[in-house]
């Protein structure tokens, strides 16, 4: 049996579907209340903790995740998607995430000064750090927060990100393909 750091039994499939299920937000809060409670005294733990609690972005972000995840994407995915039979257009949710980055003003006066690409270049590099700072905290919280031998595979997929100074945030590009046009 596999146990948390916190010495409670893993969750079983049936447990993490069921309690669970595509919400990122209460996997985000049952993270840290499951792996933060031990390790306050050091830190970087105590950033991590704190981003993951804070952070107006990553908030957004995972709602609009888990929204889609738990029902939305099958509308999509299923080519019947029209804008009455889901929770939200898919371009709407993509402005409310946008509007958290750059306010809706600010975004008008950059299009109407030809700052475009000035634009998804602020949207894209605030999404890259968010990112970012999400893979690091759970990375650290894996490695630093001594769980069970199998997440040290998902540390090592993270690693990466273990040591990403604030310095380095942003600076990394991720194209698989070359590079982006902004």
């Amino acid at each position: 049996m596999r146990l948390l750091s916190n010495g409670e039994p893993f969750p079983s499939i049936k447990e993490l579907k069921d309690k669970y299920n595509h919400n990122l937000t209460n996997l985000k809060t049952n993270l840290i209340s499951l792996c933060f409670a031990q390790n306050s005294s050091i830190p970087i733990i105590e950033i991590d903790k704190e981003f993951l609690k804070e952070d107006v972005l990553l908030n957004e972000l995972l709602l609009h995740l888990t929204d889609f995840a738990n029902g939305e994407r099958y509308v999509y995915m299923n080519n019947i998607s029209k804008q009455e039979s889901t929770g939200k257009w898919l371009s709407s949710r993509w402005n409310e995430i946008e509007s958290k980055i750059v306010p809706a003003e600010q975004a008008l006066q950059m299009v109407l000064n030809g700052q475009e690409n000035e634009y998804k270049l602020m949207i894209s590099r605030n999404l890259v750090l968010v990112v970012e700072k999400l893979l690091g905290a759970l990375c650290r919280t894996i490695t630093i927060g001594k769980m069970d031998k199998d997440s040290n595979g998902a540390a090592t997929v993270l690693f990466d990100f273990l040591l990403l100074k604030e310095s380095e945030l942003g600076t990394r590009n991720y194209e698989l393909f070359g590079p982006s046009p902004v």
